[in-house]
């Protein structure tokens, strides 16, 4: 599955079959928002992504609103976005992905609790 991803350019191709961190920070995301994505929204999400922030701001950013959105969800704490008031609709839409996928996390667990 990985080499499509890099034949369909989602991710940059392995040098001497290694991946850097980038291309890690890139599968990591990919595997986590395909559950309620397209790779065509994602591949969109992307392009969104390189031109608001450098890739280690997005994944950090990523990485941060993931953690208080599952938080949030799992501990029963109202959602408070990290930066969905600032205005920018990428970062909105981060949001908005990231929350699906905490949900679609949530529901799964919630499932597999009630065997």
């Amino acid at each position: 599955m990985i080499s499509n991803y890099v034949k369909k350019g989602y991710i940059k191709s392995p040098v001497k079959k290694q991946y850097n961190a980038e291309q890690i920070a890139s599968l990591f995301f990919i595997t986590l928002v395909k559950k309620v994505l397209s790779m065509e929204n994602i591949e969109k999400l992307f392009r969104i992504q390189e031109e608001t922030a450098d890739k280690q701001t997005a994944y950090n950013s990523f990485c941060e609103e993931f953690e208080v959105t599952l938080s949030a969800l799992f501990d029963t704490h109202i959602i408070e976005p990290t930066f969905i008031d600032q205005g920018d609709d990428g970062k909105k839409i981060l949001h908005s992905t990231v929350t699906a996928v905490a949900h679609v996390i949530y529901l799964n667990q919630w499932f597999d609790d009630d065997k």
